[in-house]
Order: structure tokens, then C-alpha cells, then sequence
């Protein structure tokens, strides 16, 4: 369980939820823009946004939104940040996480 959420079963339709797909990153100074494509399950679906700097887990939730973009802020330059995002529907449930992307902020020089 994540974030309060099972995992991969939609407790209410038993339907299981497709992940996003497609997630990319784009760093900037002191930022990271994430985009990704909708989950194959639902068009409605809520999209949560976790973040790392260890590829292999403590991934924190920082977003819940209902677009396929989020741009995440206030992130240390040269430092490696791992990314991926979960669909849910009606707040009952959640995907597996989508493909993990990392992503290394930096100014521009």
C-alpha cells in the first residue's frame, strides 16, 4: 500500500488500473517538467506524481493531479532525482507505478 492506496485492484469495479505510460522528464534550473501519457484504463483517472533520489525506493508522494504534466520545484541542482507516477480512480486504487525516469536539474550556463 502506497500513499493510502492499494495497489493495481480498484477495489469498486474489481477492474485492475493500467499504469500511465510514456513518462519523460525535462530538468531545469532547480526544476524537473514530467510528462506522460493516460492510463490505458481510464480517461478520468488521477495521476499521483512520486520522487526519489535513491532509484530504489523512499519514493515520497509530491503531486496528485488530474493532467499528464507536473512540474516539480524547489530541487537541489546536481542532484539526481528518480520519478515515476500512478493512476487511480475515485481514490480507491492505484496502478503500478508507470516506467521510472531520472532526471538532474541544473542552471543553465
Amino acid at each position: 500500500m502506497v500513499g493510502g492506496l492499494a495497489h493495481s485492484q480498484n477495489a469498486d469495479k474489481g477492474v485492475k488500473l493500467k499504469p500511465p505510460t510514456r513518462l519523460t522528464a525535462h530538468p531545469m534550473n532547480r526544476k524537473v517538467a514530467l510528462e506522460w501519457g493516460p492510463s490505458p484504463s481510464y480517461a478520468e483517472a488521477d495521476y499521483t506524481v512520486y520522487q526519489s533520489t535513491n532509484r530504489k525506493g523512499a519514493f515520497q508522494r509530491i503531486a496528485l493531479t488530474q493532467g499528464t504534466n507536473y512540474v516539480a520545484t524547489n530541487l537541489v541542482n546536481g542532484t539526481i532525482y528518480y520519478f515515476h507516477v500512478t493512476a487511480s480512480l475515485n481514490a480507491s486504487a492505484e496502478s503500478v507505478p508507470s516506467n521510472q525516469i531520472a532526471a538532474t536539474p541544473a542552471s543553465k550556463k
